[in-house]
């Protein structure tokens, strides 16, 4: 597990049925192609970062960077 500097921040959006527990996030990918979907969010003290995304329909994955 990796530990993030303090002034980092990650906030993560997701199903709360596949979260193993309270205060942990879960994406899950299915064989079939889907997943739960979600949205993880990693920003810098300035704002800038990046967004990965999940979607749920066809579990693909995109990366936006924030400036």
């Amino acid at each position: 597990m990796a530990t993030l500097p303090d002034v980092v921040s990650l906030t993560v959006t997701s199903a709360a049925e596949v979260s193993p527990e309270a205060g942990a996030a879960a994406i899950r990918f299915y064989p079939f192609g889907g997943s739960t979907g979600g949205d993880i969010a990693i920003v810098g003290p300035g704002g800038a970062g990046t967004l990965v995304q999940v979607g749920w329909l066809m579990g693909d994955v995109t990366q936006t960077v924030q400036r």
